[in-house]
């Protein structure tokens, strides 16, 4: 629930600060970067112009001609394997029994009778029982989710042999999604340890506190965050070519590079205790990410910017903040403690990127980057980075999740008590700047 109306007045006060303490940080990255204008005022842009221009970190080019279509539609997220046909020693077993990925899939479309829930089971963990689907192998819109974790809201409809579906404009993804053609992508979860230290899952010593359903909810919560938190990889590793196709500082690339290695580390962290609630070695598929190579727009640059960043980062630091004050699990804490703090970070760089575009960028900046956060903002309030489910599950707070209703609340916050007055800042402090 908010803040304000927490039963305990000790914890509305931490949860109070911790918003407080988190909007301060964004608001000191925002006020530090359009600082340095005033005493940099003649030095040349290193952007390029902003008329639909794309940039080429190569040749320094700038054509004034619109991007070009995509050769190809984003690949869909991988289908999930199901733990009843996953020989869990043999990744031949996974090729075959797993249904085919058609690479020119329309966005929000799946295979028939694959994992449709592209996110909010995680996996492998036990199939839609068969009576879900109906006679063209779709699931209900109820039971769909796409790779931000937002549920579907209409559907399916059957086209081109794929189930096909509708999913909210503009809702926020859980975390920094990774984003191609606007639909995001995340890796499958295969058998293997590939993304685990040498520790293991180690399951056993609480398998006799928790029974199979709640494990299993555990486990499925936690390989969503381990997949998004993979995907997360993808989008700073794109973050940091961005950066050096618009000429920005080295402070900035660095701090994109540390980011991305940050997610490595929060991935194998999530994988872990996945792996451990479910008592099987989990990892990482692979991860479409030809469709992401091609040079990108300023436009492209600067939304991503906004919607993965100062958006995305901003409530995932909230969320893990959130998740942390009601752990109790050891392992779950010490994970939470850094993923939020790392949270923190990363997205004040993805506002001190945006305060150097407005600083170097002027007023065709601006509209761009005030245009994009009312995009972003503007659908958020109904959803939530959870699955779909809505009843109360007691045992996950202990190990780091929130019900669904609880992770709306913590996101409504975010928004309201950070994001919105961190972007308003942005607007404040580049007038205030253009005056001095």
């Amino acid at each position: 629930m908010p803040p304000h109306l927490d039963a305990d007045p000790q914890t509305a006060l931490a949860k109070t600060r911790a918003l407080e303490g988190l909007r301060d940080r964004l608001l000191l990255a925002v006020a530090g970067t359009l600082a340095a204008a005033c005493s940099d005022a003649t030095r040349p842009s290193p952007l390029p112009p902003q008329d639909g221009a794309r940039t080429d970190a190569v040749s320094q080019e700038v054509s004034s001609e619109p991007s070009p279509p995509a050769t190809s539609a984003p690949a869909p997220a991988t289908p999930e394997p199901s733990s009843a046909s996953v020989d869990p020693h043999s990744a031949q077993s996974h090729a075959a029994t797993d249904p085919p990925v058609t690479p020119d899939l329309a966005p929000g479309c799946f295979v028939p009778r694959s994992g449709m829930r592209s996110t909010g089971t995680g996996g492998p963990a036990a199939a839609p029982p068969p009576s879900a689907f109906d006679k063209n192998g779709c699931l209900p819109s109820s039971m769909v989710s796409n790779g931000c974790c937002n549920g579907a809201t209409a559907g399916p409809r059957f086209q081109g042999g794929a189930c096909c579906y509708s999913f909210p404009k503009n809702a926020p993804c859980c975390g920094r999604p990774f984003l191609v053609g606007g639909e995001p992508h995340v890796a499958a979860v295969i058998r293997g340890r590939a993304w685990l230290d040498a520790a293991g899952p180690g399951a056993s010593h609480i398998a006799h506190r928790l029974d199979a359903q709640a494990l299993e909810d555990l486990a499925a919560g936690w390989l969503r965050d381990a997949r998004l938190e993979h995907a997360s990889i993808a989008s700073f590793a794109r973050f940091v070519m961005d950066l050096l196709a618009l000429g920005a500082p080295a402070d900035l690339v660095h701090a994109a590079g540390v980011a991305m290695l940050d997610e490595v580390e929060h991935a194998r962290a999530c994988f872990a205790l996945g792996s451990r609630f479910l008592g099987e070695e989990l990892a990482a598929g692979p991860l479409p990410v030809a469709a992401a190579a091609a040079t990108r727009s300023f436009d492209e640059i600067v939304r991503s910017a906004v919607i993965e960043g100062c958006v995305g980062e901003a409530i995932a630091a909230h969320l893990a903040s959130e998740r942390l004050s009601a752990a109790t699990d050891p392992e779950v804490q010490r994970a939470l403690s850094r993923i939020a703090e790392d949270e923190a970070r990363h997205a004040a760089l993805a506002y001190r990127f945006v305060a150097w575009v407005l600083r170097e960028g002027g007023e065709p900046a601006r509209e761009r980057v005030e245009g994009t956060f009312e995009e972003a903002l503007s659908g958020y309030g109904a959803h939530t980075c959870s699955d779909l489910s809505r009843e109360r599950r007691p045992w996950r707070a202990p190990f780091g999740l929130l019900d669904d209703e609880a992770e709306r609340a913590a996101t409504r916050a975010a928004i309201e008590r950070v994001v919105r007055p961190a972007a308003r800042a942005l607007a404040v402090r580049r007038s205030t700047q253009a005056v001095s």
